[in-house]
């Protein structure tokens, strides 16, 4: 059975086991569910470690999180320069910070993957997100003493592609709602009068039982739909679809077990929903194993924190 690696996005599921009972719905810019950028954004080798020019945070606050990981992770940029991170490993930070996944990850100690931090920092004025993240790469640096650099390796990816074309639903326009009437998203089969999902968006509600989700797109572009699917699996995922337009995509699923994880034989809980490949192909569509160019990020050198 697939497994996938400490501090991956598959936190995910952490986050929805850890409110049971309790219908967590986000959205694809929540999940940072974004298409993923598959060739080197940086000259090949280039070293990401001094300051050099990127601006920096004013003041920083680093204390390591004595709570053994429990507490849902949180990581905000707020207005006026802040940034409030609470409970997260390094690598969530360091994901944020230079816009890769996990799976794009190579090297590091495992403490960055367990240990727990809270961060606060704050910049003058009321910088750009873009800004933030070089802020980011400064406050890691300086605080972590982190150094890496960008490569662009042949690795195995998931190629996303048609088995059945026409079965992906095209979306008609009246399943969503536009992001300017402020209507959250729902969740599904919630029942008449419930607000519409936002378009472009994903709603993700579980566990549909214990171990599965029901996901809920509308309006939502294959690319969309790619950077839903690398939250729960090993590896990138690559749109070889070559399908435009935009879709309504209703999946249930059970997701890998995480690391560690023992199933338990003796259960008497229903059948599960099947894996995401088995669900994925309910699309007309298949995840297919190739390799593939991917932009990684290599960890050079990084060190617990000297605290405040």
């Amino acid at each position: 059975m697939r497994t996938l690696p400490k501090g991956s996005l598959y936190g995910v599921r952490n986050l929805l086991l850890a409110t049971a009972g309790v219908s967590l719905l986000t959205s694809v810019a929540l999940f940072g569910l974004l298409t993923p950028r598959l060739r080197a954004q940086a000259p090949a080798g280039q070293t990401s470690g001094s300051n050099g020019d990127r601006p920096t945070f004013d003041a920083v606050s680093v204390k390591t999180n004595k709570s053994a990981g429990a507490g849902v992770q949180s990581l905000r940029m707020q207005p006026g320069g802040r940034l409030v991170a609470t409970n997260i490993r390094l690598t969530t930070l360091i994901y944020a910070a230079y816009q890769v996944r996990y799976q794009q990850r190579v090297g590091g100690p495992d403490w960055i993957d367990n240990e727990r931090f809270d961060i606060e920092a704050h910049a003058e004025g009321d910088p750009a997100p873009d800004q933030m993240r070089l802020m980011e790469q400064s406050l890691l640096s300086d605080r972590f003493g982190f150094q890496a650099h960008r490569e662009t390796r042949q690795l195995p990816i998931y190629a996303l592609v048609i088995s059945n074309a026409g079965r992906l639903p095209r979306a008609d326009g009246t399943k969503c709602a536009t992001p300017s009437t402020g209507q959250a998203p729902s969740s599904p089969g919630s029942g008449a009068g419930s607000p519409l999902p936002v378009c472009g968006t994903f709603a993700l509600s579980g566990p549909a039982t214990k171990e599965s989700f029901h996901a809920t797109g509308r309006s939502v572009t294959v690319g969309a739909l790619v950077g839903f699917f690398i939250n729960f699996v090993d590896r990138i995922v690559v749109d070889q679809t070559n399908l435009s337009g935009t879709y309504d995509v209703d999946i249930e699923f059970t997701p890998p077990p995480l690391v560690g994880m023992q199933s338990n034989p003796n259960s008497s809980a229903p059948e599960p929903p099947p894996s995401l490949f088995t669900a994925v192909q309910e699309l007309g569509l298949k995840l297919e194993s190739k390799s593939g160019p991917v932009d990684v990020l290599v960890i050079d050198h990084v060190e617990r924190p000297t605290e405040n």
